[in-house]
């Protein structure tokens, strides 16, 4: 295969989040690299072409990491993603990406770099853990970075802590349901009725997450699943008792988190491009289930165990006074 490394230019933006996402086989990466690059936060990145299809193959980009370095401020950069196509990899492009982000790091006068991934592989290229130069840091990487010094580099006297932009805090689930649970908290409080309580919390919920489809509840009556308050395209108005999902969901009493609707016995199709789904049961007050929360996406691997827990803290206060 033959292939151009050269900086990312705005045209790439689309072929990116693609291979990302089929690489990755989940849209959080991908997502965190659009809101990086409109918020200004990418210090450099680069691309390796392939020069037949003209499609990105393998990506690196750099984000500012800020430190207080023995009393001076200092911006070094995070390296994330750094990824080669899945059906790509084993040809030596990720070193070649690796050597070109680095040298364009240096070029931007970077003190120290970051990066999470197997020490082996970046060893070649002067990295070491982070820890051996007093340095760790904030976010989803904690204290696992390996680090290489670039030009002006000064070690800390003692252990400092650098700090992500917060664009990373878009990989962490849970952060936005305190923001959710307080929101509606204040809403809910102006009815008890639970019709109304349910159209909110859909609308809340469909209107503030990103990757939802459908966001509504089935509601349990009569040994059936009917279709009650909800958001997006028209659905199923009931669905096969024991099947799908929901069914799932309900007949085990816990929440259900599907990465691949396809792939799942039984999935109830009531929109073909539905790709991920998260259900959660919901109890009223004698502890019976009288309907399940379901929250659909276009996107593989949408939801994950956060959203779950957080989502069952939020169909509580349905029935909460």
């Amino acid at each position: 295969m033959e292939i151009t490394i050269r900086s990312e230019k705005p045209e790439d933006a689309a072929s990116i989040r693609e291979m990302i996402k089929r690489t990755l086989n989940r849209p959080d990466e991908a997502r965190l690299v659009d809101t990086l690059r409109n918020s200004g936060n990418i210090t450099c990145s680069c691309v390796i072409i392939n020069n037949s299809t003209k499609a990105v193959v393998a990506y690196a980009a750099v984000s500012p990491l800020n430190a207080n370095i023995n009393g001076s401020d200092a911006t070094g950069g995070r390296i994330t993603p750094l990824l080669v196509d899945s059906t790509c990899q084993g040809q030596g492009l990720g070193s070649k990406l690796i050597a070109t982000i680095t040298e364009m790091c240096d070029q931007a006068n970077l003190p120290f770099i970051m990066v999470m991934g197997n020490p082996n592989l970046y060893s070649k290229f002067d990295f070491a853990p982070a820890a051996t130069y007093n340095l760790k840091a904030t976010g989803d990487m904690g204290d696992s970075f390996l680090l290489r010094k670039g030009p002006g580099f000064q070690q800390p006297t003692e252990t400092t802590t650098a700090y992500c932009t917060s664009d990373f805090e878009l990989l962490d689930h849970s952060r936005q349901y305190d923001m959710l649970i307080k929101q509606f908290d204040a809403l809910r409080d102006t009815t008890k009725n639970i019709v109304s309580r349910m159209s909110t919390l859909a609308a809340l919920l469909h209107n503030s997450m990103a990757y939802n489809s459908w966001t509504g509840f089935y509601l349990y009556q009569d040994d059936e699943l009917i279709v009650g308050p909800f958001q997006g395209p028209v659905a199923c108005l009931k669905l096969k008792k024991d099947t799908g999902v929901c069914w799932h969901a309900l007949n085990s009493g816990e929440s259900t988190v599907v990465g691949n609707v396809h792939d799942f016995p039984g999935h109830i199709a009531c929109d073909a491009s539905s790709c991920s789904e998260v259900v959660v049961p919901c109890y009223d007050k004698d502890g019976r289930i009288y309907a399940v929360l379901d929250i659909d996406s276009y996107e593989y691997n949408a939801y994950n165990q956060d959203d779950a827990a957080g989502l069952e803290k939020l169909v509580k206060l349905l029935v909460e006074d």
